[in-house]
């Protein structure tokens, strides 16, 4: 059997990885990535002294007056038909004052989410190495050549977490264990419970209480203690506010989960005096927030459900009802009930589509003679069967099917002999019959998950046609009238009455989209649909710095794009006009440093920008030679936003290894 991966390891001291893996959601634009940032800073002593005062004012607060709180980047994006999420970025002094925190006091936050055994996700030591699959050569060969041997490239890739984690990174793999296959053995009953609004109600001094007793806490509130400086961390980086924590960065879950231990533990002390042991008369298993309750008897389930809802109360925490399920076994529902009919549907796709012969996780090649139109009504036709049969949605399912999509495109295009031309024409039926599924799906059901593997799947099969096949016309004019398509549709779907919304499923497109080149360029009523008001295209939406930058990044200096690139130059120039709180407010700090980078700015526009950050902090005046050497030469390394100095296959794979939960 063909080995699947190995081992690669990596700098347990290296503490600025916490900037990349612990403080940025995994829910941003494809062309953003704490990469650059890592590092500028890690590369800060001997860099320019603009940036080093850039670096000075905006991460290491060493301006006249730092600010005590920041205030984060907060954006709302869809999470399903009718509701969404809101998630944060933090300022970059924020990412660093986390980095800082994970170096003093990494030890004792193992030890703090090590105390409970019901919690299947924690963080138990210290990261010395991730785990490279083998299918990252199917990536890696398709990489951009100039791109990929470049400086950057080759550094950026270190582990994806800077703790490793226990138990299950995503909750999925619990269900589908042998640990869970057991449970339902020895259990007749499952009970869920979710938690109503968890990180929106957290309150931030709880973290002392948890970890020292609320007694205990209350009196050592002028004491400086680990827990104190958890509590004073996730307020600075929160604006002050002590109602709520930030949703999004990997360290906000630790900070849950250290909550949920005590609440854990509180719960079965409290269950032992109902003479209801661990282990004997139930199982609680956690992941993050949400609980997992198996036992024999209604009664029991009760007790423990009863039992972990008070524990929670004294942290101010409270179940949501609604939420909460019964499961008698077999432990089946809905949602797994759904997945597993898409596994069939996969597998059946896949021996209509290749051959038979090769090995599970060897090379994939297409069947000779398909019928690429019959294909695609017939797997469109069976989708919509599965739907109907399963009494589900397309979002139930198309993370799923897109992900196992995006696995066999990997596995068809790591062929690396050159294809004959009596060849040809069976890949690119194949390749046509994946996009329009992919597409089909995707329309109908975006999600920002799936845009990621999405967009990785149509990345490879595009340069795989352009590599690989005598020419690649038709694919490349199928990817164009489809994302048209797409597009449209997500301008219409576009939540203009959220403020702060933004539509990454539509914004990942057009990364993608930009993949074509100049001669497959959107049309420009499009792009203003998608990021204009419909009033004579007189206002603009609300505009958010990940609206901005993606914008930016597809339109360029192309002339056609000329009355959108006003707007958006406008937007940039009224934000960046008072500099006076970048050194606080996130956003702000993101799009002036990552404008700085831009290639599509002037240079004098750069220059009037320093110059208001300059008298705004009271630095010394710049040089004519300091401005140079910072703002000259080809393709100015990154902060944040990726505008071409890195391979957008490189940013997905680096997506790919990241445990989101």
């Amino acid at each position: 059997m063909a080995k699947r991966g190995s081992w690669v390891s990596v700098k347990r001291g290296d503490h600025e990885r916490v900037l990349v893996t612990e403080t940025l959601p995994f829910e941003t634009p494809i062309i953003f990535s704490g990469d650059g940032f890592y590092w500028r800073m890690k590369e800060n002593a001997t860099a320019p002294r603009i940036q080093q005062e850039l670096a000075n004012i905006l991460v290491l607060r060493r301006g006249p007056k730092p600010a005590a709180a920041t205030e984060p980047f907060l954006y709302k994006i869809r999470k399903g038909a009718s509701e969404f999420r809101r998630l944060a970025v933090v300022h970059p002094s924020a990412l660093w004052d986390v980095r800082n925190f994970y170096e003093k006091f990494d030890e004792w936050m193992i030890y703090e989410c090590s105390l409970s055994p019901f919690s299947i996700r924690a963080p138990y030591k210290i990261s010395g190495s991730f785990y490279e699959r083998n299918d990252s050569d199917a990536m890696n060969q398709f990489k951009k050549g100039q791109i990929t041997t470049s400086d950057f490239d080759a550094k950026s890739r270190y582990n994806p977490s800077y703790f490793s984690y226990r138990k299950f990174t995503r909750l999925y793999k619990f269900f589908g264990s042998a640990m869970f296959t057991d449970l339902e053995q020895r259990f007749s009953l499952l009970k869920t419970l979710d938690t109503s609004r968890c990180f929106d109600s957290i309150y931030t001094h709880s973290i002392t209480w948890a970890s020292m007793g609320k007694a205990i806490a209350k009196d050592a509130r002028k004491r400086q203690t680990c827990a104190g400086d958890f509590d004073a961390l996730m307020q600075s980086i929160n604006y002050g506010e002590t109602s709520g924590i930030i949703i999004g960065p990997e360290v906000s879950r630790i900070f849950a989960e250290i909550i949920f231990q005590r609440i854990d533990i509180m719960a079965m002390e409290r269950l032992k005096r109902f003479d209801l042991h661990y282990k004997k008369d139930y199982e609680v298993y956690r992941y993050v927030d949400d609980v997992y309750i198996f036992a024999n008897s209604a009664a029991v389930v009760q007790q423990v459900y009863d039992s972990y809802t008070d524990a929670m109360a004294q942290f101010n925490l409270h179940s949501n009802p609604q939420k909460s399920t019964d499961i008698p076994r077999p432990f089946v529902t809905h949602k797994s009930e759904v997945i597993e009919s898409a596994k069939r549907f996969i597998e059946h796709l896949g021996m209509e589509l290749f051959e038979k012969t090769l090995g599970i996780r060897g090379q994939l090649r297409p069947l000779k003679n398909l019928n690429r139109k019959a294909l695609v009504s017939k797997f469109v036709a069976d989708l919509r069967s599965l739907c109907y049969s399963s009494e589900a949605k397309y979002e139930d399912l198309s993370s799923y099917v897109l992900s196992a999509c995006c696995e066999r495109i990997k596995r068809l295009v790591k062929r690396k002999r050159v294809i004959a031309i009596e060849e040809q024409s069976d890949y690119r039926i194949v390749i046509c019959v994946l996009l329009k599924l992919m597409f089909f799906l995707y329309t109908v059901a975006p999600t920002v998950n799936a845009s990621y593997r999405f967009a990785t799947g149509v990345t490879l099969l595009l340069r795989f046609s352009r590599t690989k096949l005598d020419g690649a016309g038709d694919v490349e004019q199928l990817i164009y009238e489809e994302s048209i398509h797409l597009l449209g549709s997500e301008a219409q779907r576009r939540r203009r009455a959220l403020s702060s919304f933004v539509s990454l499923e539509a914004l990942n497109v057009l990364v993608v989209v930009r993949e074509l080149g100049a001669d497959f360029l959107l049309p420009k009523d499009l792009l203003e649909r998608l990021f204009l008001d419909n009033s004579e295209m007189g206002g603009v939406t609300e505009w958010c710095y990940f609206d901005l930058i993606t914008c930016l990044y597809y339109i360029g200096n192309h002339p056609g794009y000329a009355a959108l690139r006003s707007h958006v130059d406008k937007e940039i120039d009224r934000r960046l006009d008072d500099m006076k709180r970048v050194d606080r407010k996130a956003e702000l700090a993101y799009l002036f440093l990552d404008i700085l980078a831009c290639p599509y700015i002037s240079i004098s526009r750069k220059e009037a920008w320093l110059e208001v950050f300059r008298k705004a902090f009271t630095i010394s005046t710049f040089t004519s030679s300091e401005v140079n050497a910072y703002l000259g030469g080809p393709g100015p390394a990154p902060w944040f936003v990726g505008w071409g100095n890195v391979d957008i296959l490189t940013l997905l794979q680096k997506k790919e290894l990241v445990p989101s939960y």
